[in-house]
């Protein structure tokens, strides 16, 4: 069986990779900025021909995007972070290069790689949660991703955490996403650095997740505070998920959560606190193993799935 190509699309930057059939990166091709729906084709096309240039081979295209995906069609049915890209269909978009398309929501694709290549061959309930620019959750029963009726299954950023909170890009009020999120933890350390907080973050410079990263290991109360806060939402997303399908395992990934350790110690703290007793005594959390490229390895492995 031969390699395939992987592209997984996120809120911030396309990333790409070619992959082998047992989920090895043979060859990673960069990334570049996601922008807006036509930003996204014209950056996918550039990342597919980059990866064919190197290795011509290739005989499918997996592609894990953001948003709610139709995967019987390869549509892009909605998606709040990119403007303009609802109504992609991939198979089309890409037909220029002869090769069969599948498409797949980024967080299940993610989901996939990291449980396809586990360690604990025995689990077969798991849940993934990428960190970054949103936050959603794949799902795995039995061995099997969950999509739901409509395709909109694990849509955890969407959850009502704060019934008194801001409105989200989706429209509904005090997202989980809006409290676990890269610019959620940013916005909040500007605004208390805006009210007088004292913290070595008062300074020149752009504020980023490294910035504040290195604030807290050089022991900055603000940023702790920060990256805490973040843990106690997502451990409240985490304990509804855990009461809800019993997992045995669920793994964080994405860009925010390797930012700080203290996200997900709190978040499983929070856990052992508040779910149920029966659903979490046999739980392991823990992060992923693949980082960055969860997206596109689970989209090259999902490539070839019936």
């Amino acid at each position: 069986m031969a390699d395939r190509i992987g592209v997984d699309i996120g809120g911030s930057f396309i990333k790409a990779g070619i992959v082998s059939p047992a989920g090895e990166v043979v060859y990673q091709a960069g990334s570049v900025p996601t922008m807006d729906g036509p930003g996204v084709v014209s950056g996918v096309r550039e990342l597919v021909r980059r990866m064919l240039a190197e290795q011509p081979g290739v005989e499918r295209i997996g592609i894990s995007s953001c948003g709610i995906v139709d995967t019987q069609r390869g549509l892009v049915l909605d998606s709040v972070s990119v403007p303009g890209y609802a109504g992609t269909v991939w198979p089309e978009r890409l037909r220029e290069f002869g090769l069969p398309v599948r498409v797949e929501n980024d967080a299940r694709a993610a989901a996939w790689a990291e449980f396809r290549l586990r360690d604990d061959r025995s689990a077969r309930d798991w849940i993934h949660l990428p960190l970054g620019t949103s936050i959603g959750s794949g799902i795995i029963i039995d061995g099997a991703l969950w999509r739901g009726r409509s395709f909109s299954a694990g849509e955890i950023g969407h959850v009502t955490v704060e019934a008194g909170g801001p409105i989200c890009t989706c429209g509904n009020i005090g997202c989980l996403e809006l409290y676990v999120s890269n610019e959620s933890v940013l916005e909040y350390v500007a605004g208390e650095l805006a009210n007088g907080r004292s913290s070595r973050l008062n300074g020149p410079g752009p504020l980023d997740l490294q910035v504040l990263g290195e604030a807290e290991q050089a022991g900055d109360d603000l940023a702790h505070e920060a990256f805490s806060r973040m843990g106690r939402y997502l451990g409240t997303g985490m304990t509804t998920l855990v009461n809800l399908f019993n997992p045995s395992v669920i793994t964080v990934g994405g860009g925010t959560a390797q930012a700080s350790t203290t996200i997900l110690e709190t978040a499983r703290r929070f856990v052992g606190e508040h779910a149920l007793p029966s659903a979490r005594a046999s739980l392991t959390i823990m992060p992923g193993k693949l980082g960055n490229s969860a997206g596109f390895v689970g989209a090259a492995l999902l490539s070839t799935e019936s």
